[in-house]
């Protein structure tokens, strides 16, 4: 997930790629889906952030819907859902990972 952060307007978007199956095409390829993401920034429970908003795919095999994570202190990850506009009903776990230690 690459985000930009507009801290002046609560406001977050960014981009992202779904990596491929273990094995898939022996991993050379960088994922099966790119997507666009907006969303707002809020706090969160327990005084953590929380970001809530759409996401839509420019390039894989779903298209668009809503998602919602919050600042997790035990996994140490923003941990939350995403689900599609054609099936808002089933949320998926979703977990943003840091790549680096600065968020410690």
């Amino acid at each position: 997930v690459n985000l930009h952060l507009r801290l002046d307007r609560f406001k977050v978007t960014g981009h992202y790629r779904t990596p491929p199956a273990a094995g898939m095409f022996g991993g050379y390829i960088q994922g099966f889906g790119q997507s666009i993401i907006e969303g707002d920034i809020s706090p969160g429970s327990e005084g953590g952030t929380k970001i809530t908003g759409e996401w839509v795919h420019t390039a894989g095999p779903l298209e668009k819907g809503t998602f919602m994570v919050q600042w997790n202190q035990e996994v140490k990850a923003m941990k939350g859902w995403w689900a599609t506009d054609a099936d808002s009903d089933a949320r998926h776990e979703w977990i943003w990972m840091p790549i680096t230690t600065r968020f410690q």
